[in-house]
């Protein structure tokens, strides 16, 4: 049986070459520190990525194993065409919401490029999310959707559980990009611990040094997975956690809790680029 690690999945994919990967096709790999999934893909033409619920571990259920699923069918799904186009990021997770069979929900991001017209097309539900930089600046992202503090939309095989999201409750997004265009997806283990400010710096500055993509996206992950083991920084998380959980007075006599969320970390960066997609 194929060893599963942590609650994230992704994919990536070259619709018009048929080729394409995703955490649930690769092998684990290990350094020093952790053990990881990763991937490259040169003509990617959709990207996706996903975080697992970790709730159902208290009953049982791998919180990894259905987002793994659900993005190797988005991914698969995403190769299909309807009325001479590709599904959208939208439909291609609504196929992958009715056909994955198995219990867990997860949050899912998905974009996809059209090169002809240069619009970028994405689906977002839950808080994983995606930014798009231009120069070194943001020129759009997603936002978050959550019920609440720390519970987010979330998709699953509504036959298993029926209190969970459809895709078409998905935020939808159309960006028109240029060549040079950086794409960020990751889910919330990296902007619970990195601001987009400092996303977009550390992205756009490794971009600029020559780093690869797949250097620059492990670069990501490296600074958030440092920002999560700081007890007294100042991240997202921490924000959002001293406006949620102190009362009011504590607030206004400036207390604040510090530190990262310990939490999977995912992310994918890609390039537009003119002789190909991203």
């Amino acid at each position: 049986e194929k060893e599963q690690m942590g609650d994230d999945a992704f994919f990536l994919l070259n619709r018009f070459e048929n080729q394409g990967l995703s955490s649930f096709d690769l092998e684990l790999e290990k350094d020093d520190f952790w053990s990881y999934y990763s991937g490259y893909l040169e003509r990617a033409s959709a990207i996706g990525i996903a975080d697992g619920v970790g709730g159902w571990r208290d009953v049982g259920v791998d919180s990894g194993d259905y987002s793994k699923h659900f993005m190797f069918v988005t991914k698969e799904a995403m190769t299909l065409e309807e009325a001479n186009s590709a599904l959208t990021p939208v439909k291609a997770m609504r196929f992958a919401q009715a056909t994955t069979k198995k219990p867990g929900t997860t949050t899912a991001t998905v974009l996809s490029l059209n090169k002809t017209s240069m619009l970028l097309s994405a689906a977002n539900l839950g808080d994983s999310g995606f930014l798009v930089l231009r120069n070194g600046k943001e020129i759009a992202r997603s936002r978050p959707q959550t019920y609440e503090f720390n519970m987010p939309y979330q998709l699953g095989n509504q036959e298993l559980e029926e209190c969970c999201n459809s895709a078409e409750d998905a935020d939808v997004y159309s960006v028109p990009v240029r060549e040079g265009d950086v794409i960020v997806a990751a889910t919330d283990g990296v902007f619970d611990n990195m601001s987009e400010r400092k996303v977009a710096k550390l992205v756009t500055q490794s971009i600029d040094d020559g780093r690869d993509l797949q250097d620059v996206a492990r670069a990501l992950v490296d600074e958030a997975f440092k920002m999560s083991l700081r007890p007294n920084a100042r991240t997202p998380w921490s924000r959002s956690m001293t406006k949620e959980t102190l009362p009011r007075w504590k607030r206004a006599l400036g207390y604040k809790v510090r530190g990262g969320k310990r939490d999977d970390i995912t992310a994918v960066v890609a390039i537009v680029r003119g002789d190909y997609n991203f």
